[in-house]
């Protein structure tokens, strides 16, 4: 466990689940969740931009978890817990 490799891929594969939440929750609000929902979510320009990160650096995150050192799983715990937390607010918000 060098620290050496970062976390920043790890990280975009989180943030485009999440965003893939979230954007999801706003779809299904009212009718639920139809077919086209999931098309809209998918083509959408938010969720295209954290796909094309997470996909670019996709094959690094073996590495990255490899080297992960005990800051490093904090860091990635308490980003994780963050953004969920933001992802919640977001989803009751669009409720």
């Amino acid at each position: 466990m060098s620290d050496k490799k970062g976390t920043q891929e790890t990280i975009e594969v989180l943030q485009l689940v999440l965003t893939l939440v979230e954007l999801l929750a706003k779809e299904i609000k009212g009718d639920g969740l139809q077919w086209t929902d999931a098309v809209r979510v998918v083509m959408s320009s938010e969720f295209q931009e954290k796909l094309g990160k997470a996909v670019a650096g996709f094959t690094e995150i073996p590495g990255e978890v490899d080297d992960l050192s005990g800051i490093e799983v904090i860091d990635l715990a308490e980003f994780a817990l963050r953004a969920t937390k933001t992802a919640l607010l977001n989803i009751g918000r669009a409720a």
